[in-house]
């Protein structure tokens, strides 16, 4: 759902984004959908199902990112028939995503602003200087719609820049370098990578906003709307403040899509004997490291493999980790041996 403001302030931006969620609610629940029977549980259970009425007896899985922590919960609750499993850049099950959210970020910002320490020391300084800036003082551009409208006034706030570097340094690590010149850029009004950047996308049109929501929201205890919830207090203050505000959007988006209540999901480990192989960019910034020794802890026969100079979802852009999973799909039970550059 893309709100364009027109003007609009932060509160009242998302008061829209609320009505306009509500109205979708509201008709799928006339059409006799039940939004809770879209779970993580059931997505797992789903794929169960399918392999069986496929006639499979034995299959192999591979997920990355939130698709690596459903293959875990496959593993966990359906592992029946699973000869092998790929986990490429992996959530754990026993992760809450809405508890985690500040470190998160201020691990992503943390490899961000070291990256550039010794060309542009001042940078994180520069950074934040721009968040307060914004939030007093935002900056308005055109929002573009592919094939609808134009619109002039799009403000972009402190938050707005956040959500815009911790979403970049996590798909392009490549971009790290060139992050204080667009810093630069904003700081002098200079708003063309901006505008480029929060353009829909045309693969956008592919994502269910209502499917995740429904998953997500039954991922995330519903104790975060409690005034003890933690979301990283050790982060950086600003991001903090961020982060509170961002679970808190969240979960007011919950409690509009699915009730004053809703079940958790559980939240126990993946702990088997599967032969699997876990798969690490060490650029990665939108996964801890210390994620992936936990998984690790609970995989009593898996292996892990560490690509240097790659971010968030290593096979799609890494033809040494495809060697290495076709090499350990012919041989789940040992450690890959491929040697290459890639």
């Amino acid at each position: 759902v893309t709100v364009i403001d027109q003007g609009l302030n932060e509160t009242e931006e998302f008061e829209r984004r609320l009505a306009t969620y509500r109205s979708c609610r509201d008709r799928l629940l006339a059409s006799g959908i039940a939004l809770r029977h879209y779970s993580a549980d059931a997505l797992a259970a789903d794929v169960a199902s399918l392999l069986q009425a496929l006639g499979y007896m034995e299959w192999n899985v591979y997920g990355v990112s939130y698709g690596a922590r459903q293959a875990l919960m496959l593993m966990r609750d359906y592992p029946d028939g699973l000869r092998s499993v790929v986990l490429d850049s992996v959530y754990p099950v026993d992760i809450d995503l809405g508890r985690e959210t500040a470190s998160t970020h201020d691990y992503a910002l943390d490899r961000l602003f070291a990256a550039n320490e010794a060309r542009h020391p001042e940078f994180e300084q520069a950074f934040f200087d721009l968040v307060d800036e914004l939030d007093t003082s935002p900056m308005n551009y055109p929002a573009i719609i592919p094939e609808r409208y134009i619109y002039p006034y799009q403000s972009f706030y402190g938050d707005d820049l956040l959500r815009l570097m911790i979403s970049i340094i996590g798909r392009w690590p490549q971009a790290f370098p060139h992050m204080p010149g667009f810093i630069d850029d904003i700081s002098h009004g200079r708003y063309m990578h901006v505008m480029e950047l929060t353009r829909p996308a045309a693969g956008d049109q592919l994502f269910s906003e209502g499917m995740n929501l429904s998953v997500v929201c039954q991922d995330i205890d519903p104790a975060v709307r409690h005034p003890q919830y933690d979301v990283g207090g050790g982060a950086r203050p600003r991001l903090y403040r961020f982060a509170m505000k961002d679970v808190e959007q969240r979960m007011a988006l919950c409690k509009l899509w699915l009730g004053e209540e809703w079940k958790l999901r559980s939240q126990a480990p993946a702990t088997t004997d599967i032969p699997t192989l876990i798969l690490r960019g060490d650029e990665d910034v939108v996964i801890p490291a210390s994620w992936d020794a936990q998984v690790k802890r609970d995989l009593t026969n898996s292996f892990h493999l560490t690509y240097p100079r790659m971010g968030h979802g290593v096979m799609k852009s890494n033809s040494c980790a495809r060697e290495a999973i076709a090499a350990f799909l012919l041989i789940p039970t040992m450690m890959p041996d491929v040697e290459c550059q890639d």
